[in-house]
């Protein structure tokens, strides 16, 4: 909304050229970047919760394949079924810290993975 125009998935060139984006926009910058760097990265997209007292709401967040890594995470489908996939919370910090497996929401629900190339 800022840039004039309305919400669109950003390539991550844009974000990085807008400095601005959303949760989607920051997974895919992270994955793209991990990538480059020879990790396995996905993107999911589900409803997230933040404490038992507030309503679920929609999010994208970055997984990434670490070996030997350990955290929160997910196994990959197809030929990649036998991956964990740690989370990355890409658009906020918590408790004034993130990383690689931490999963800072109180709750997921209706996830999906896309292999994103």
């Amino acid at each position: 909304e800022a840039m004039g125009q309305n919400e669109y998935p950003k390539y991550p060139i844009e974000m990085l050229w807008h400095q601005s984006g959303d949760c989607e926009d920051a997974a895919a910058l992270y994955i793209s970047l991990v990538e480059a760097i020879g990790f396995d990265a996905m993107l999911m997209i589900g409803l997230v919760k933040p404490n038992s007292e507030e309503d679920w709401g929609g999010h994208a967040w970055a997984v990434v394949h670490v070996p030997g890594h350990s955290g929160d995470g997910w196994y990959g489908y197809g030929s990649k079924s036998g991956m964990i996939f740690y989370f990355v919370e890409t658009t906020g910090w918590y408790d004034g810290s993130s990383g690689v497996g931490v999963n800072p929401w109180y709750d997921i629900t209706d996830y999906s993975a896309y292999d994103v190339e």
